[in-house]
């Protein structure tokens, strides 16, 4: 059995939505995107930063590479893609 399982099946856990929240708080939203299996050719967020509230942007370029990779077992999967949208 998981470890949270009992907590998850008799509601006693806790998710972010159920925590107060903060005065200036910030919430992170991720960019999509719109073609499976492509080639990145570039990331304009111009567009994202000039809203309203947008207070910062994020890539794979921001992660240093020995903390980009992220798996259960084996990190071989990227936080944010670099190259490649597999799907």
């Amino acid at each position: 059995m998981h470890t949270s399982a009992f907590k998850q099946a008799t509601g006693e856990a806790i998710y972010c939505d159920d925590m107060p929240k903060f005065a200036k708080e910030l919430y992170l939203a991720l960019v999509l995107s719109t073609r499976a299996h492509a080639k990145i050719l570039k990331i304009d967020p111009s567009k994202a930063l000039s809203m309203e509230g947008v207070i910062s942007f994020f890539s794979s370029k921001d992660i240093a590479e020995d903390k980009r990779w992220i798996g259960p077992v084996f990190h071989d999967e990227e936080i944010f893609v670099s190259e490649k949208v597999s799907s």
